[in-house]
């Protein structure tokens, strides 16, 4: 239920200034605890390379580097072998055990010195000596396992080629494997690293090598990491390298095109504005139900949150995201324009059951997974980029000028048989029919610029790591009188582990501040009459006297500062784990974030016509929300059989809370008094707030079967406050399997260029809760209507119907897929069919005008389902040192439709939805063309009763159904590499045959509506009985047949396009040339944005349908990246 706060209008919450401070000191400590890191990322450090060198030289160099002291007799080093090493940034003993290794040498590091000395020969070496090797049959292996810096790897598994049989690396890298016959083979395999086969000896080192096939790389998965190999689920990535090819400020347009099944459109070309995100069709009945995924960031949820707005023009309202019937698209500020491209490291996206049911209800419409970029072992490395551009829109519409549109105004006059008058024709009459402005490139033709600065920091060592990055942007709009966008962020991460490598620290933090001050777009004004006044009179005022004669002056907002809204955002995670035994691992995750935002707008006096004596009005709005979440669980490892087993655990809890206020002033006098609500005649004030609590407790066990059969169980129980007080939990589970049948000894022996060979399956359920709290309470508000209150005491009256029995949406997944890789996986495929069905619908359910509401929110059982297929495809074609070419592409199709409604002819859907059909539907009529005596617009009688009509007592009566869904939709890409010089294209297609068109504007001949000119297209009209025209005559009046014709498939057009989203093109300066400069890494690049799109679509962008839409702009950078 709603609490009514009291608050003091432009004084922040306290909880900002405490949030501030903690802020402060939070990026205080870190700086200074990566400085220190930084100064002793070298101590006790090995860098070296030595081929074919004696033992004393390679002391030397480790002595010269340390400053240890080498003890020996010179008998000792006698009978030693030469060697070579190649090790770069490793601890001591580590470095030692590979200098040493194959010696018959040991040493041991006391104080500041390495005594070396030989080694003792065993019982048993003693007893077979060196002749007796063929007695030899059975050893035990005691080794350790590595990175390629010298870190120990955790749960590497060393498995017989001969059985299979295994056992895993504990929390030093070290294992112990008894009884191996010396004629085996070692299989030694981590995720993420290149798999190694080595031959059985007594105290190996194994040093492991990072993978370089996509194959077997790390990819994210729900509180945990598999790789494209073992997942049984559908799992996504776009990594940094391809993020950071675009030049672009929100990372939602870099995933444009890049995943199967993902459809991303924005709602205009405002650099902040937002994005409609779906994930495999659409699922609900209610229009107003939010659409994204669930976003993730380093492990805390990110709240789509709906904060309230001063009604700010498109590209501000703070982060609002409505649903899809929102006007003019998705309105408002995206919630993912706070995170700065450049920190993050991958975004994995989630779509099936077994991937997301883990995620329980809120995992319904998929999950997207952030993961910012962390430290690395290494030296200290400064790196500093720079990039600055220019955007344009890439197209205009095809317009009459002044001869043409007079030319028209006076034939619909003539065709009328109207006389042009000053009264009705003031275009005509009044204002001067030779003037021309071409008011789109007045008004949306400049020029925005773009700079984006960059800076991080990052290094460490084997104990302790960090990142600390810094962004600054700044851009600003196309239009006449433009604002613009400011954007900064900071970004760290500090990693510890301890000496005995059992327990891990990582602490990240976001911290980013926008500023967005947007003038409205006004596109929508592009269509004034060529011929109208100039903005401006000559004294460099507002000109209302010219226009308002003849119609209302449109250029008001003109006179006003930019809407202005300011928003902080913050995003922490400290992750703790800590391994109990070597098969035991302790993880708690605890996150919190936070939006704060300030907005202001003002409508002043001087933007007003003044012959109205009018008076000024402001707007003030702040909105925070904030949410923690600790997340502990436990992960078991063990072997049984020929598999492994692992089992994961835990617990979820969270809390979100969003409270805000805003303030109306108006009947200022004085526009300096503006911005001082205490100072207007006239107030009026909202406030809200709400809580949102959720519990949950969950689990995964996975067992893989020698890397051949797999299987994945996933369950969880979620509770959330949003539902009736018996309906708050629910339960979620999912199954994935996969059987890799390469693995399998026939296909191994028979289908050698079939590296890989997987099937995959999975079911499971997940669910939805997202309908806003308080959705089931009774909710009141106080009755404002009344002026004078009854006997002095406000009324309330109900707002919202209590509902105890609003529970969970419930989605049904199931998906089956088949992986092939080709050639040692130079080419890699995926097919994928699936089919999701969304039921218990929750939607808006009518009641009886009786009860005082009109309907409650409730479930419907109703079940809409999307079925459809895709497919991705990768490529290295040639992967030479100097040259390198590779490919991909992928493809999604879906269909969808309501295959259930019960009773739905009772309902107050039942005009809109149809069982059997999809969701997104238009009922129009058939448009048979231009009458050739007539000149009007003729559309088909359907249902041959010699009458056109549509009435709402029957459903179609002489229109039919046309579904305005995309058909399929994808990309494709090709990335090239000669030497230094990298090469990147990417393009994006969709096919959709159906779509609105935006050039038909109003009636061609009419004029006061804002909508007065018209596409040159409209040239070709009817004008004498017997023309064969496209378009009807011109008029100024409305008539039915325009009627009939605006609602009929006529004004409908293919909106299918394939669009070149990005190219780029970068040199990396020769290193020898680099270190000439002083710098260690010097790249230039260019990079270029949204640069041409194929369509035969009426209207200036195939994805802004809405005439008056910004839309997605040119964008072209230059930029320099440094490693200092």
């Amino acid at each position: 239920m709603y609490n009514f706060l009291q608050k003091k209008l432009g004084k922040p919450p306290r909880c900002l200034n405490k949030l501030l401070l903690v802020m402060k000191i939070t990026s205080f400590i870190i700086t200074a605890v990566i400085l220190q890191v930084s100064a002793s990322s070298f101590a006790q450090k090995i860098t070296l390379s030595k081929n074919n060198a004696s033992l004393l030289e390679v002391f030397a160099q480790i002595k010269a580097q340390t400053g240890y002291d080498f003890l020996f007799n010179a008998s000792t080093l006698k009978d030693s072998k030469r060697v070579n090493v190649n090790i770069s940034n490793m601890e001591l003993k580590d470095a030692l055990d590979k200098v040493f290794e194959g010696q018959q040498l040991a040493f041991s590091i006391e104080n500041k010195s390495v005594v070396v000395s030989r080694k003792t020969p065993s019982f048993l070496d003693k007893i077979l000596g060196s002749d007796n090797s063929n007695l030899r049959g059975v050893i035990d292996v005691k080794g350790k396992v590595l990175n390629e810096n010298g870190q120990p790897l955790s749960g590497a598994l060393i498995k017989k080629k001969s059985d299979s049989r295994g056992v895993t690396t504990d929390a030093g890298g070290n294992f112990f494997f008894k009884g191996i016959d010396e004629k085996d083979m070692l299989i030694i395999s981590y995720l993420g690293y290149a798999t190694q086969e080595i031959k059985p000896s007594a105290s190996p080192i194994i040093y492991m090598k990072l993978t370089t096939n996509a194959l077997d790389q790390v990819v994210i998965q729900a509180y945990g990491t598999t790789s494209n190999r073992l997942r049984t689920g559908n799992i996504a990535t776009v990594t940094a390298a391809e993020i950071e090819r675009r030049p672009v400020t929100n990372v939602l347009t870099a995933l444009q095109g890049k995943v199967a099944g993902l459809e991303i459109k924005a709602s205009s070309g405002h650099e902040s504005g937002g994005f409609k995100v779906e994930i495999r069709g659409r699922k609900f009945l209610n229009d107003r139900q939010n659409p994204d995924p669930l976003y993730i960031v380093d492990g805390v949820p990110l709240t789509v949150l709906e904060f309230n707005n001063t009604g700010s023009p498109d590209g501000g309202n703070g982060f609002l995201q409505g649903g899809i019937d929102a006007p003019q698209g998705i309105r408002g500020q995206s919630p993912l324009f706070s995170l700065n491209p450049n920190d993050i490291e991958s975004v994995t996206v989630l779509k099936d059951a077994d991937a997301t049911a883990i995620y329980g209800s809120r995992g319904g419409s998929g999950v997207i997974v952030i993961t910012t970029k962390k430290g690395k072992i290494g030296k200290t490395q400064l790196e500093a980029s720079f990039t600055s551009g220019i955007s344009k829109v890439p197209k205009f519409y095809d317009l009459m000028d002044t001869k043409e549109y007079v030319a028209m105004r006076k034939e619909a006059f003539q065709n009328d048989r109207i006389t042009p008058e000053a009264w009705n024709a003031g275009d005509l009459v009044v204002w001067d029919t030779t003037r021309y402005t071409d008011w789109q490139r007045l008004l949306y033709g400049g020029t925005g610029k773009r700079n984006i600065a960059q800076l991080n920091l990052t290094g460490g060592h084997n104990q302790m790591t960090f990142r600390l990055g810094g962004n600054f942007t700044r851009t600003t709009g196309v239009n006449a009188v433009s604002g613009g966008v400011e954007k900064a962020s900071l970004q760290s991460n500090l990693s510890h582990t301890s000496l005995n490598n059992k327990l891990n620290l990582s602490f990240t933090n976001i911290f980013s501040y926008q500023k967005v001050n947007e003038i409205n777009y006004m596109g929508g004004l592009a269509l004034l009459a060529p011929n109208a006044p100039p903005i401006f009179n000559q004294a460099g005022k507002l000109n209302y006297k010219e226009w308002n004669p003849v119609t209302s002056f449109p250029f008001g907002e003109l006179g006003n500062p930019p809407y202005e809204s300011k928003s902080n955002f913050l995003n922490s995670q400290l992750q703790v784990k800590y391994q109990f035994v070597k098969k035991l691992q302790f993880t708690a995750n605890i996150g919190y974030s936070s939006h704060l935002v300030n907005q202001v707008r003002v409508n002043t006096i001087a933007s007003q016509d003044p012959e109205l004596n009018p008076t000024g009005s402001s707007g003030f709005g702040n909105s925070q929300g904030q949410r923690w979440i600790v997340e502990p669980q436990f992960n078991f490892q063990t072997e049984l059989s020929k598999g492994r087993l692992d089992i994961m655990t835990g617990v979820s809890l969270q809390k979100t809370s969003q409270e805000g206020s805003s303030s109306n002033g108006s009947g200022y006098v004085n526009d300096n008094l503006l911005y001082s609500v205490a100072n207007a005649p006239l107030t009026s004030t909202s406030n809200f707030r709400a809580q949102y609590n959720y519990a949950a407790i969950f689990g995964r066990i996975t067992y893989n079967w020698a890397d051949q059969y797999i299987i994945n169980l996933s369950a969880r129980r979620d509770g959330s406050s949003r539902f009736g007080p018996n309906k708050q939990y629910g339960n979620f589970a999912a199954v994935g399997l996969a059987w890799i049948f390469t693995e399998n000894k026939f296909f191994e022996n028979h289908f050698k260029w079939l590296s890989l060979g997987k099937l995959r399956a999975s079911y499971g359920t997940a669910g939805s809760d997202g309908v806003g709290d308080y959705s089931f309470l009774s909710r009141w508000t106080a009755n404002t209507s009344i002026v004078t209150p009854y006997q002095g005491v406000t009324s309330y009256a109900a707002t919202q119907h209590f509902n105890p029995n609003l529970q969970w949406q419930r989605n049904k997944k199931i998906e089956v897929a088949l992986q092939l890789g080709f050639l040692n996986d130079k080419i890699s495929v995926e097919l994928v069919n699936y089919k999701d069905r969304c039921g218990n619908q929750l939607a808006n359910y009518p009641l009886s005008i009786i009860t005082g509401f009109s309907g409650v929110l409730a479930n419907i059982p109703a079940t809409v389902e999307n079925s459809g297929y895709e497919a991705t495809v990768t490529t290295n074609i040639v992967d030479k040192k100097d040259f390198s070419v590779s490919l991909n592409f992928n493809i999604g199709g879906n269909k969808n439709k309501l295959i259930a409604f019960p009773n739905l002819e009772q309902s107050p859907y039942y005009l809109k939805y149809f069982v059997g059909r999809p969701l997104n539907l238009s009922s129009v009529f058939h448009y048979t063309g231009i009458d050739p005596q007539t000149g009007l617009y003729t559309v088909e009688d359907l249902d041959k009763d010699g009458a056109i009509r549509y009435t709402r007592d029957k459903i179609l009566n002489d229109k039919y159904l046309r579904n305005y869904n995309i058909r399929f939709a994808g990309g494709f890409g090709m990335d090239f590499r000669y030497k230094s010089l990298n090469a990147n294209l990417f393009f994006s297609y969709v096919r959709k045959p159906f779509e609105i068109s935006a050039i038909f504007n109003g009636i061609p001949g009419t004029f006061g509506f804002g909508t007065d000119n018209q596409s040159t297209q409209l040239l070709n009209r009817w004008q004498n009985p017997g023309d064969q025209a496209l378009f009807a005559r011109y008029t100024t009046m409305s008539n039915s047949s325009d009627t009939f014709f605006q609602s009929s498939d006529g004004v409908y057009s293919d909106a299918s396009f394939i669009k070149l989203n990005n190219a780029s093109l970068s040199y990396d300066l020769p290193n020898k040339v680099a270190k000439k400069i002083g710098v260690g890494k010097f790249n230039v690049f260019v990079r270029c944005e949204n640069i041409f799109t194929i369509s035969r679509y009426n209207g200036l962008d195939p994805e802004m349908i809405y005439l008056g839409l910004l839309p997605q702009l040119r964008t072209i950078t230059v930029g320099v990246n440094v490693n200092l």
